[in-house]
């Protein structure tokens, strides 16, 4: 098996969590080849933390970026490409986009490493994470989602829809996976394992409910979703912290962003894809309620296949 792997982190003042992501990383029974954490502006001792570790482990590189403004998806994903260019030069097959926020255990990067050598179409892998110590129903979770706490792709996969993805205004870490699968690679979300992840996504600049109102707003509506979709992920969101508030606040920022008409944030090639992908796994829900036989489910859109 050819384990050789890379890491990239974009970080944005961290230092309240970016230790405990090193000492998962190092800790690892496989080790990347090299892991570039590039600093975007931090103006805590996100720097002085990673530079410690640097001078420990040599496949550790600090890449500093300085630059003003917010924390957001876009500013990430160009922090990643600055770094993606130091790697220009390097020997690997697969590449793994981890936030800095996160923990793992010591076998995590060789479990899905091993996942991508079983099944060779896979693009995009990782796992489920958790928050809070809360437990986790795996039945919930759309398993061909590959959340943007970690993504591991294959470097063939994220060579082919890392630029396209910087042209999609939305949520980066999503529209990547959803082009992946359009482009005829399959993507996959683990259940096997689970990482930690130490802040509630969203509230690196904001509060949980506000958070929840933004994420209905700019990311679910704003990124396309069917109202169907949104109605069951909102109940869905409603068993989860904060319990009924928060599906209520997710569902009022998509009908907020309706009335607004928000700007859409994806493509309308990519948002009818989305849909596409959307209507199939309702449908395929229904079937499976009334017994009937499953729909094929992670079939890639043949048009885009090379």
């Amino acid at each position: 098996m050819n384990r050789k792997y890379v890491l990239l982190t974009s970080a944005r003042n961290e230092e309240a969590y970016i230790e405990k992501t090193i000492k998962s990383v190092v800790a690892q029974i496989v080790l990347p080849e090299k892991w570039v954490i590039v600093s975007d502006g931090s103006t805590d001792k996100t720097d002085e933390i990673v530079k410690r570790y640097e001078k420990s482990y040599d496949f550790i590189q600090l890449l500093r970026i300085d630059r003003d403004g917010s924390r957001d998806f876009r500013a990430k994903y160009r922090a990643l490409e600055t770094g993606l260019q130091r790697l220009s030069n390097s020997t690997y097959d697969f590449i793994g986009i981890l936030d800095a926020d996160v923990s793992f255990d010591e076998e995590y990067f060789q479990f899905l490493l091993e996942k991508c050598e079983q099944v060779p179409q896979l693009g995009v892998v990782g796992t489920p994470f958790i928050e809070n110590q809360d437990n986790i129903d795996h039945k919930l979770y759309n398993s061909q989602h590959v959340h943007g706490a970690c993504q591991l792709f294959k470097r063939q996969c994220l060579e082919q829809i890392f630029n396209r993805a910087l042209e999609e205004q939305g949520c980066l870490p999503v529209a990547a996976v959803m082009l992946a699968r359009m482009y005829g690679w399959q993507t996959q979300s683990f259940h096997d394992k689970t990482l930690f992840h130490h802040r509630k996504m969203g509230t690196a600049e904001r509060n949980i409910l506000s958070a929840r109102f933004r994420t209905g707003q700019k990311a679910d509506y704003a990124s396309g979703n069917l109202l169907l979709w949104e109605v069951l992920r909102a109940a869905r969101q409603m068993t989860e912290r904060p319990y009924i508030l928060g599906g209520v606040l997710i569902f009022s920022g998509y009908l907020w962003g309706f009335l607004k008409r928000e700007k859409r944030q994806f493509s309308m090639e990519l948002i009818e894809f989305r849909r596409r992908e959307q209507r199939q796994k309702v449908k395929s829900a229904v079937f499976r309620i009334l017994g009937l036989t499953k729909l094929k489910a992670n079939t890639p859109c043949r048009k885009y296949v090379d």
